[in-house]
């Protein structure tokens, strides 16, 4: 309509053209208090969702310290201080309104007022951006390349921990590394009890957008896929959710390609 909606850790703010000249007018803040001050795993864009709820990505560079228009409140710490120009103050053991102790990047969403504030999943390391099918299923692209090869991408299941620190996020990947476990196991926590299937391993690369794709008028076949850009490794992928078991799995595929300079 009339507005748009711009994410700049520590804000996310709202535009308003009330004239219609398509500048704005004024500006109103919808949540403050996300890390990652000038850093890219702070909060990323805004989706709106079916329910007509505001859905919200934020990596892991907090503290994650959310009110909301009604004072609800959501907190999401872990050990990781790299979210700024200097030491950013993050800690774990951050307690949230709902009881709970959130850690590293998470899922949220708000009504459109910036209320009721809900976490819908937790523990990622940089997921770039959240993307919703028509029944409300979350799909995201979460990013840890730095030489390990760990992009990944994956559906979200409600409250899920999607295991990059330690579940209380004490510590990182490389302190609970069992003896044998492959990075891609230790990296995201596979082998403990309470964290989530860690997705599709996509390899290397920089993981950004994500969008479903419902409808046969770009191609049939996609029919239903998420589609997610990789800028690190020059592709666009498709991946198909197939349902399996409790839960829903990824097959992947390539969209489009950049050619080798």
């Amino acid at each position: 309509g009339d507005a748009v909606v711009v994410s700049c850790s520590p804000n996310i703010f709202i535009y308003h053209d009330d004239d219609g000249d398509h500048q704005a007018d004024r500006r109103e803040t919808l949540l403050s208090g996300f890390g990652g001050f000038n850093h890219d795993h702070g909060v990323h864009s805004v989706i709106p969702g079916p329910d007509g709820r505001w859905y919200i990505a934020a990596g892991n560079a907090g503290p994650h310290e959310l009110v909301g228009s009604d004072d609800s409140r959501i907190s999401s710490g872990s050990i990781y201080n790299g979210g700024g120009p200097e030491h950013a103050g993050n800690s774990p053991g951050r307690l949230s309104d709902d009881g709970r102790l959130w850690t590293g990047g998470i899922m949220i969403s708000c009504r459109p007022d910036g209320s009721d504030l809900r976490v819908h999943a937790h523990n990622f390391r940089n997921q770039y951006e959240v993307a919703l099918d028509a029944f409300g299923d979350m799909y995201t692209e979460d990013n840890d390349d730095d030489g390990n090869r760990g992009c990944r991408t994956t559906w979200v299941m409600e409250g899920g921990n999607y295991g990059f620190f330690s579940e209380d996020g004490t510590r990182s990947w490389q302190a609970d590394r069992r003896p044998g476990q492959d990075t891609w196991t230790a990296h995201w926590h596979q082998d403990d009890p309470g964290v989530m299937p860690a997705g599709t391993q996509n390899g290397a690369g920089g993981p950004t957008g994500v969008a479903m794709y419902e409808g046969r008028r770009l191609a049939p076949w996609i029919d239903g896929a998420v589609l997610d850009c990789d800028a690190g490794a020059g592709v666009v992928y498709i991946h198909q959710p197939r349902i399996n078991g409790a839960g829903i799995e990824l097959v992947p595929s390539t969209l489009i390609a950049a050619e080798p300079s």
